[in-house]
């Protein structure tokens, strides 16, 4: 009955954004007691980058390696969040992040 954290990886979230809609939607017409407490933490490396450790990594550019897998990208999660009226924070560290996970992890929802 405590907080929940997903951990997502950026790729994987940019495919299931429908559900941050979803998300975003139930905290808007739900009393914070509807919504369980949730954090989410997303790995923006650019897309791709779990990949890295397939075997076939190791063939680079002789298999087109980072034209098939990486799948990188240029969007920004943040924007995306607060589009969508959800409280997010971007961090470089691991200060920052130790920081502003406590800190989602204290609010309620």
């Amino acid at each position: 009955d405590g907080p929940t954290t997903l951990l997502i990886g950026d790729m994987a979230l940019l495919h299931d954004l429908n559900a941050l809609h979803v998300l975003s939607n139930d905290l808007t017409m739900a009393s914070n007691d509807a919504v369980p407490p949730l954090t989410i933490v997303a790995i923006n490396n650019g897309g791709g980058a779990i990949f890295s450790f397939l075997p076939v990594a190791s063939h680079g550019t002789s298999v087109d390696f980072d034209r098939l897998f990486t799948a990188s990208h240029e969007r920004g999660l943040a924007k995306v969040a607060g589009a969508l009226g959800l409280t997010h924070e971007t961090v470089n560290t691991k200060q920052a992040f130790t920081r502003a996970f406590e800190a989602a992890q204290a609010r309620q929802g």
